[in-house]
């Protein structure tokens, strides 16, 4: 498995979190993160306005304990469709490229 960089990261979890997980675990499990990546990429996002945090009183066994729940913004989903779009625009292929590669041009 390949290393992910942090706009790769930042980006599944804006797409996770606007495919309806709201709850930090959710996020956590479907953009496979582990929970110190996750909160440094919650906290990024909510500085950035890409989401918003919001604080749910807790329910059931948690009923004394408060939920946090995000959403994404407006914001979030440009920056969403912006790289949905530029991903488009470019070819990438899985073979490792050199620096005389390009020479076949």
């Amino acid at each position: 498995m390949t290393r992910r960089s942090k706009l790769e990261i930042y980006l599944e979890v804006l797409n996770v979190i606007k495919s309806g997980a709201s709850k930090p675990t959710g996020i956590m499990f479907q953009a496979k993160i582990s929970y110190s990546v996750l909160q440094y990429a919650l906290r990024s996002l909510v500085h950035q306005g890409l989401i918003s945090k919001t604080i749910a009183a807790g329910y059931g066994m948690r009923a004394n304990k408060e939920t946090r729940v995000y959403e994404i913004t407006a914001k979030g989903e440009r920056i969403l469709d912006y790289f949905k779009n530029a991903e488009g625009l470019i070819q990438v292929d899985d073979q490792s490229i050199g620096l005389y590669a390009v020479a076949d041009s």
